[in-house]
């Protein structure tokens, strides 16, 4: 940490309560937002109180530091980026202050769906519903100004603002409209002062107000709204002010009543510009939205959900989603008919279009737009669809010619992109696809943006109305409204006169350009062949790279040469090149896939559709969030973080907040591996630091069942009192509340021992192999026998390796790759043979199938890794897959029982659909509800730990809660480390799927009490 950085962070902690971070890693993940933009900030405060605001923001006014406020970091545009003090107010100000008739007073870190389910305990609804809502901001939302789909019904955010708490450029406060909290005397006064200061350059905005020529509503601030005769209403200039003006930090939202009846249209047409046509035609009927979509989407929705697939036809070139509402079913399905008949003699001709009032299906509908659109970003290769030219807006009834002259100044640039558009209300997103490491694709989108900006201006249209300017359109914004931008500097005079609020939005305080700012993607220090990473290192130590210096004055000829997506490029100062990549990727691969997370911020969703990422969900810390994995190990490959880093503790700290369950990389629009990345950083730090102790007794995990398993009383006895669970916890940081599995004294190895099991099968029908974690093995043997039983039930040769060790999976979470790789590799040359015999890998342990599938590939370079991988099926996939194909005998005995199911998160990353829960509907009478409450927490030994217990538990709390609802009579997963937490905090049983089948085939009589088992303290059932 710099001096500068250093003396801030400790000046501001002695001043504020919430936290102030001024470290390298910190920085970084702030760096950057869903825009193609980097800049480094000096540091970031978090923020608690209004007071906490006032403080930091005269202290900024002292010493001159800009600030940035924040909400999420989504934008487009980067207009939360910036050199200075970032505010983040997502962590900590997130709270709903009052709620009214028809109104809600916020803190501006609330998440809009957040919000949103809170007014509906109201019957109420925030009128706008913007893209990002599942993870956007209000303060975010209010600074651009956001409208989203649903502006037909109530506009953008701005006009719904009903008041607000402001801490203004000299750290006074100062109330506007409605406020929960009381205006002080010194507040009426700063406010009256800051009303004459803008009647005093009355008559200059007035005079300038006439030349507002735009057919659309213009960018920038709000002067149009004022009211410029006697008082003076400033409310309206914060909506759309990006934090220029004023830092928020209350703010009064109008609400509105739910809807009654609602309906969706999906038309389907083979140009885009009929779709655009339509579109204007049908603003004059009673619709929420209507959004346009083209040709990339719908292939994208096509390949992504099987279900749009009977939906959208292939020759579709455009689809418009349209929405209507009534307070009648009869009236809105006559609104919906009126939508076809308006659309009639456009619609691709042959192509049944959609209509649906069903909940679900609109749903979907919906999702299909919201969902596929940050798809985009999956798309493999070097160029990208960048989202620059957004927030276009453009009278609605030019936007079919719009389009056709865009898509020329396309061709003429060579250049692609993908269209989406709120049609009806012309304001359209174009993104074209470039690469930002390429200098000539770089010049290509400057020339296009220059050209289409110029089009849109030509035609009475603006940009960045409703998506902020931000470093991307602010460049521009002098040309778009010459007439009146002496207006916006006097209004930013006025509010801001030093400069420290968001310096060089809107208003821009220098001649600098964006293309300083873009962020770089290019690998700089990663190994080269043939190269040792210490003398590398020491090469590197002697130049003086420092975290805020960069070698920029490089000889062609000290440049290696990079090779991605078959191009070759110089780009790799061989004096930066100290990192070895620790997992089994080449150094390009891996700064691609650091590359692949464009920050779009949609992993920090609190949205109930994705699961990702649960320790986010409770943090609400940026450093819990998986794109901050990717922006350290970008920054630390790209040059801008020295590699050090990657050894302190603050680096720790963040990888520590990832426990590997793999739903970010399920869940994310670009398909980044952040699980990946994150045991590549762990490495890193394992390489440089060795191993902690908890880390270290894992290496010993096999040792320690064999001791336990040698008195199974003893050590049941050892886990139900409270002086041995205290030394335990002393010893090994288990938390002493955790319940514990029991250990069993016959292990099921020794049971397929004692079988013959570990014999290879000579059946000429299907054979399978298993292969057993830890937990089965020594804490629950008999769920292994029952699949045997199964399997055999079914006529299938069973064979059990009994040289096989466990499945090493927390070994490779915890970043001890080395061991990790000697127990993959003797469990691959095992399965691998199997397979070559003829059998398929069955695994019962939802983490085993995970290391088979998907993290040995990451840790072995042999090819029999790949074949492992290939063949390995989970067992109740494996069972349902038979049933699928007619031989899974469903001769059941009646199980008079309702179960609550929870699907595990590796099972989810690793399995199609819900298998277990699809065998248990099989058996007659037996009533099980998929229970969609999000991870459990527990995450393998992640739950098990005193550090991590508290939050392990506020994870799992909605799971949790809803387990112990007594219309269950017991819980049921695939995962042992689930069953641990569903069993936490109720005396009712977890059963395994395969046990429940078991014991319905009547298998296994000793299964009989399974449903009445007990657990006790410290222990589970």
């Amino acid at each position: 940490m710099d001096p500068q950085r250093h003396r801030i962070q400790e000046d501001l902690r002695g001043l504020i309560a919430g936290q102030v971070l001024c470290d390298d890693v910190t920085i970084q993940q702030y760096a950057t937002d869903a825009s193609i933009f980097q800049i480094v900030p000096l540091g970031v405060v978090r923020p608690t109180t209004h007071e906490d605001v006032v403080a930091v923001v005269n202290y900024a006014r002292e010493h001159q530091i800009p600030l940035i406020p924040r909400g999420c970091g989504s934008g487009l545009a980067g207009e939360s980026l910036g050199n200075g003090l970032i505010i983040d107010f997502s962590t900590s100000m997130t709270q709903v202050l009052a709620v009214g008739r028809d109104s809600v007073t916020v803190q501006p870190g609330l998440i809009l769906s957040s919000l949103s389910t809170e007014l509906l305990k109201y019957e109420r609804i925030l009128g706008v519903d913007p893209g990002n809502r599942s993870y956007g901001t209000v303060g975010g939302a209010v600074a651009r100004d956001s409208c989203g789909s649903r502006w037909h019904d109530h506009g953008s955010i701005g006009e719904q603002v009903l008041g607000a708490r402001l801490v203004l450029a000299d750290g006074t406060t100062i109330h506007l409209g409605q406020t929960a909290s009381e205006s002080t005397a010194e507040s009426r006064a700063a406010k009256l002062l800051l009303q004459n200061q803008v009647l005093g350059c009355r008559e200059r905005i007035e005079s300038l107000l006439p030349s507002v020529t735009t057919k659309v509503r213009p960018a920038g601030y709000r002067i149009q709204a004022i009211q410029l005769d006697g008082a003076i209403e400033m409310l309206p200039l914060m909506a759309g002010s990006e934090g220029t003006l004023a830092i928020m930090t209350e703010v009064t939202l109008r609400t509105f009543p739910l809807p009654n009846h609602r309906g969706v249209a999906l038309l389907f047409f083979s140009r885009i510009t009929d779709a655009a046509r339509v579109s204007a035609k049908l603003r004059n009927l009673p619709i929420r939205a209507c959004d346009l979509v083209d040709r990339r989407l719908l292939s994208l929705a096509r390949e992504a959900d099987p279900r749009y697939r009977d939906w959208i036809p292939q020759g579709a070139e455009a689809m418009l989603l349209v929405e209507a509402q009534s307070e009648s079913q009869n009236r809105l399905l006559d609104t919906l008919s009126d939508i076809l008949v308006v659309a009639d003699g456009c619609l691709n001709q042959g192509v049944p279009h959609y209509i649906t009032v069903e909940r679900n299906k609109r749903d979907l509908c919906w999702r299909l737009v919201r969902r596929i659109i940050p798809t985009l970003y999956r798309l493999r290769g070097s160029t990208r669809a960048v989202p620059f030219l957004e927030d276009i807006l453009i009278p609605p009834e030019e936007m079919d010619e719009f389009l056709v002259t865009a898509q020329e100044r396309l061709n003429q640039q060579k250049l692609t992109a993908s269209y989406f558009s709120h049609a009806s209300q012309g304001r359209i997103q174009i993104r074209p696809f470039i690469d930002l490491a390429d200098p000539a694709d770089m010049g290509r989108l400057e020339a296009l943006t220059e050209a289409i900006y110029e089009d849109v201006w030509q035609r009475g249209g603006a940009v960045g109305t409703y998506g902020a300017l931000g470093l991307s359109r602010t460049p521009y914004f002098r040309r778009q409204a010459e007439a009146i931008y002496p207006a916006h500097a006097e209004i930013k005079r006025i509010f801001d006169p030093n400069f420290i609020l968001n310096p060089g939005k809107i208003i821009r305080s220098g001649f600098e350009t964006y293309h300083s700012q873009i962020r770089s993607v290019l690998p700089q220090c990663l190994v080269r062949p043939n190269q040792s990473p210490s003398s590398l290192e020491s090469a590197s130590t002697s130049m003086g790279a420092s975290s805020d210096s960069r070698v920029t004055s490089l000889q062609t000829s000290d440049l290696g040469e990079v090779v991605a997506d078959g191009e070759t490029r110089v780009a790799v100062p061989k004096e930066l090149a100290i990192i070895e990549p620790q997992l089994n990727w080449d150094p390009e691969t891996l700064a691609h896939n650091a590359r692949n997370c464009n920050g779009c911020g949609q992993c920090r969703t609190l949205g109930r559709v994705e699961r990702m990422c649960p320790v986010f969900r409770v943090s609400r810390e940026e450093a819990a969030s998986p794109r901050a994995k990717a922006n350290l190990l970008r920054a630390v490959i790209t040059g801008h973080m020295p590699a050090a880093n990657l050894s302190t503790a603050e680096m720790k700290s963040v990888t520590d907040t990832c426990f590997n369950c793999h739903q970010c990389r399920i869940d994310c629009p670009a398909g980044a591996d952040i699980p990946k990345i994150v045991n590549e950083l762990r490495a890193q730090y394992v390489a440089n630091n060795g191993l902690g102790l908890a880390e270290r007794l894992l290496l010993r995990m096999d040792w320690m069942y064999a001791v336990a398993s040698a008195s199974p009383t003893l050590a049941h006895y050892l886990m139900t009192h409270s002086w041995s669970r205290w030394l335990l916890g002393r010893i090994t940081g288990i938390s002493a509340q955790r319940k514990l599995p029991r250990v069993h004294g016959k292990t099921f190895l020794q049971w397929a021992k004692r079988k013959r099991l570990h014999h290879s099968a000579t059946s000429d029908g299907p054979k399978v192999v298993l292969f057993v974690d830890a937990f089965v093995n020594w804490n629950d043997p008999e769920l292994g026998r029952a699949l045997v039983a199964i399997l055999e039930h079914h006529g299938i040769a069973v064979t059990v390796p009994l040289n096989q060790k466990f499945s090493g999976l927390s070994l490779i979470s915890a970043g001890a790759i080395n061991p990790a790789k000697k127990i993959a590799s003797a469990n691959v040359a095992i399965l691998a043979e199997a397979v070559r015999d003829g059998a398929t890998i069955l695994t019962i342990e939802p983490a085993a199938t995970l290391a088979l599938k998907h993290e040995y590939l990451h840790i072995l370079a042999e090819p029999d890794a790949k074949l492992v991988a290939d063949n390995t099926t989970e067992a109740t996939q494996y069972l349902w897959q038979l049933h699928e194909q007619g031989k899974l005998r469903t001769n059941f005995r009646e199980t008079p029982i309702h179960l609550a199911h929870h699907l595990p998160c590796h099972q989810r990353a690793t399995v199609d659909g819900n298998p277990g829960v699809e065998l248990l509907k099989l058996i007659p009478k037996l009533n099980v509800t998929a229970i969609q409450k999000g991870c459990s927490g527990m995450a393998g030994l992640f739950g098990v730990f005193e550090r991590n217990y508290r939050t392990s538990l506020k994870i799992g709390a909605e799971m949790m809660r809803e387990v112990r609802q007594d219309s269950y009579q017991a819980g049921t997963t695939e995962c042992s480390s689930c069953r641990i937490q569903m069993e936490q905090d109720t005396d009712k049983p977890t059963v395994h799927p395969l046990k429940i089948l078991a014991r319905a085939y009547g298998l296994m009589p000793e299964l009989g009490d399974v449903f009445e088992r007990r657990g006790r303290a410290g222990l589970l059932s």
